[in-house]
């Protein structure tokens, strides 16, 4: 009987899932990537104004501050972010 394939292995490399600083970097670019969307598509001037946005859990833990894209001074600009056209 063949051993099966390490899946994790396949996909993540020889380190498995054991990569975590690469992990959380690439959820994390996820994350700001989601977040920005609102913004970089034109339905609301603030990330902080998008009502249905997750991002209002990340200001009030800290993660992120309200400035974080779009707005006045952002610390944080949604332009040219994720996908390509």
């Amino acid at each position: 009987m063949r051993p099966k394939p390490n899946i994790a292995k396949a996909r993540y490399g020889s380190g498995g899932f054991g990569n975590i600083k690469s992990a959380i970097q690439t959820i994390s670019t996820g994350i700001s990537h989601i977040h920005s969307n609102p913004v970089k598509h034109d339905h609301v001037p603030r990330v902080a104004d998008w009502p249905y946005s997750t991002f209002h859990r990340y200001i009030r833990a800290g993660v992120y501050p309200e400035n974080w894209c779009g707005g006045e001074n952002p610390t944080f600009d949604a332009e040219g972010f994720g996908e390509t056209p």
